[in-house]
């Protein structure tokens, strides 16, 4: 399983590659979205790969189950186990992976897909909140600092770092939704705020320089 968990690591090292570092590096906007399209497929699909080939077993009931590639791609995954939610007990936990063809095709179809959400998710809606703010800052001083309406090059920092707030989203609300709690998401979210902030300062970097 630690081949899988490795698969895992460079799907995320892809992703900060073709979001993050290649558009820098290119000057047409286009190419860098073409770039963006093509790793985010390929992350797609090793992903879809990876919840075909896996099943877990909950650490609370022992309960063994498959999962979708949904929830494959939106739950943190560890060092061979992943957080999940099992569907027997729906206690959300983390999971240890196992191989997918130990499992019974009756198995395979149960999906968690909890009625509640998480004693925690006013705390994940409040970072879903302090990084919308940061971007809308990002935007607000993007439009303040530069005299005219921005285009090309002024966008491509607000653009390229906008991914990061709307799966942010995303993967916290989802978290709510499946009663996940864990100190993984407070630290994603200072990273992403750091991000965040340092996107700014490049933005004011960039558009000094035009001025």
């Amino acid at each position: 399983m630690r081949s899988r968990t490795w698969i895992g690591l460079a799907v995320v090292i892809l992703f900060i590659v073709a979001f993050f570092i290649l558009p820098r590096l290119s000057h047409a906007v286009w190419s860098s979205l073409l770039i963006t399209l093509i790793f985010l497929g390929l992350m797609i699909v090793m992903v879809r790969w990876h919840a075909r080939t896996s099943g877990y077993h909950c650490p609370a009931c022992g309960h063994e189950f498959a999962i979708s590639a949904w929830i494959d791609f939106l739950s943190p995954q560890g060092f061979g186990r992943k957080l999940l939610r099992c569907p027997r007990c729906e206690i959300a936990s983390w999971c240890g992976e196992i191989d997918r063809t130990a499992l019974s095709a009756a198995t395979e179809s149960e999906i968690p897909v909890p009625d509640t959400e998480s004693t925690g998710a006013a705390w994940l809606y409040l970072q879903v909140a302090i990084i919308v703010a940061l971007y809308a800052l990002l935007w607000g001083f993007t439009a303040y600092r530069w005299p005219a309406a921005p285009t090309g090059v002024i966008l491509k920092i607000p653009l390229a770092a906008g991914v990061l707030p709307v799966l942010h989203a995303v993967f916290c609300l989802f978290a709510a939704r499946q009663g996940y709690q864990s100190r993984i998401y407070p630290a994603v979210t200072a990273f992403i705020a750091i991000f965040l902030l340092m996107a700014i300062w490049m933005q004011w970097t960039v558009i000094s320089r035009l001025t």
